[in-house]
């Protein structure tokens, strides 16, 4: 293998292990839709089997800010439309407010997933991606993994029975089992270990895999732009999300 091709084939891999499912600036704009007396924008590739549920985005304005003008959508560039509105993910005072968020196509109804870090058209770096189980005894879970460049900053286990929807965000508690558990921290700091939860991304370590009452849950662990990932699983109970196992891949 030449050096040139062996470079290349880096890019590559580490752009499929980083930002997989970053959107191009002219990816097509997806429409907004109204859910009730919300409205919301639906990312690709994140509904659920039978069509029902989905991970989108919202904006929304603050108490004496003007309504946010959603005709407008779609007739500019999603950046440019956003860059209309003062809003900033960790301004509590900002007059507009961009959320993520799990809809019910069906139901109408929206959760909202807090972030101080969401996902937004063209953003620059990292995705979302979700996952969602089969319903078993009138209820059913997904998980909603936001990633930033180098490891994921959010993975919601969403919650869903008799119509209602509730969310908790594992992702802290998740990653420190994994860091622990692999004893990363030999001979570096702590805070230098990624890891993501690539719930959805078969190329990007398996996906998420659910059962009536656990769900195994593929990482990936490793120093950013340097050495080979480390691959496993963690499997967390359902609905408490008690860790209940964790494996490293040979």
């Amino acid at each position: 293998m030449t050096r040139t091709l062996a470079f290349q084939l880096f890019v590559a891999w580490q752009f499929l292990h980083v930002i997989p499912h970053a959107p191009a600036e002219d990816a097509p704009i997806q429409p907004f839709t109204k859910y009730g007396n919300d409205v919301a924008v639906i990312f690709p590739d994140t509904k659920s089997a039978d069509g029902r549920f989905a991970v989108g985005w919202t904006l929304k304005a603050t108490k004496g800010a003007a309504s946010v003008d959603w005709p407008s959508w779609g007739t500019v560039n999603p950046r440019t439309w956003l860059d209309r509105y003062k809003w900033s993910p960790n301004d509590p005072v900002a007059p507009y407010r961009l959320e993520n968020c799990v809809v019910d196509l069906m139901g109408e109804a929206i959760l909202p997933l807090p972030s101080d870090w969401p996902e937004w058209p063209n953003k620059n770096r990292g995705y979302i991606a979700a996952a969602w189980g089969d319903e078993h005894d009138g209820r059913r879970f997904g998980l909603v993994q936001n990633d930033s460049r180098f490891y994921t900053h959010n993975l919601w286990l969403v919650r869903i029975a008799s119509n209602r929807m509730r969310q908790t965000d594992i992702s802290g508690r998740l990653s420190k089992a994994v860091r622990r558990f692999l004893r990363l921290a030999k001979g570096k700091k702590f805070e230098q270990f990624g890891v993501f939860f690539p719930v959805a991304n078969s190329e990007a370590g398996g996906r998420a895999r659910f059962a009536r009452s656990l769900v195994d849950i593929p990482f990936l662990a490793n120093v950013p732009k340097s050495g080979p990932d480390i691959e496993g699983v963690i499997s967390v109970s359902l609905p408490d999300a008690k860790i209940l196992q964790i494996s490293r891949k040979p």
